[in-house]
């Protein structure tokens, strides 16, 4: 290994929040020269961490299945990745950044090539990926011992107002799930974190001008329509 050791970083999009993509690039230049950084997940999720990918110089790669299973299909082009990467000598370090316990065979198998892996993911990560590496790091909560997590100010209100308002129809209602998907692509994949708020509902109260309500009929979240207070 070089005094300055080569460090590839491969996400799991599908797994991960942006704040921690956030965490683990950090981390790991702390540790070497970080010189290969990917994210591998489905569409949906790449897109919701466009912002952070892009600012962090990460390639994406969207994970297409005809099958249902698209997290397998992720997990097996992360684990051929680390796998080539390691053959060809390109890097002594591989980080693995997920909380997906599926990583441990993953971690093992790129072992195995002859690099060091080191694995981020949340406190309560399964065992058997935290044993499966040579180190692992656990996510600070509430961004506590890493880069402080970005919070909401007025602009990003006013912001959330305008993607709500985009999404209502003819008659001022939209979907709940369609309104969650577009705030958590605008608010780099988990508009939650970025207000500090649990629910959809709680950012509507804090925006204002809008309610939450259930469809006549309707059965579950999905029956929930937001739409414009009268």
């Amino acid at each position: 290994m070089t005094d300055t050791p080569r460090i590839a970083i491969l996400v799991d999009a599908d797994n991960v929040d942006a704040a921690h993509i956030r965490f683990a690039v950090d981390d790991a230049r702390a540790r070497g020269r970080v010189v290969i950084r990917r994210a591998v997940g489905r569409l949906s999720s790449i897109k919701g961490r466009e912002k952070v990918l892009t600012d962090l110089g990460f390639s994406a790669e969207v994970a297409f299945s005809g099958a249902r299973a698209t997290k397998d299909t992720a997990d097996l082009m992360i684990a051929q990745t680390g796998i080539r990467l390691a053959e060809r000598g390109t890097v002594e370090i591989i980080a693995l950044v997920s909380s997906d316990s599926d990583f441990a065979t993953i971690a093992r198998g790129i072992a195995e090539s002859g690099v060091e892996v080191i694995g981020y993911g949340k406190a309560n990560t399964p065992a058997a990926f935290r044993e499966a590496v040579a180190t692992f790091t656990a996510f600070p909560e509430n961004g506590a011992g890493g880069a402080e997590p970005e919070r909401s100010g007025p602009r990003d209100i006013e912001k959330a107002r305008r993607i709500v308002t985009a999404q209502l129809d003819r008659k001022g209602r939209a979907r709940t799930q369609t309104v969650g998907s577009q705030l958590n692509r605008a608010f780099d994949g988990n508009y939650k974190t970025r207000f500090g708020v649990r629910t959809l509902h709680e950012l509507v109260e804090m925006i204002g001008g809008f309610e939450i309500v259930d469809e006549p009929g309707g059965q579950g979240v999905s029956a929930q329509m937001l739409r414009r207070k009268a």
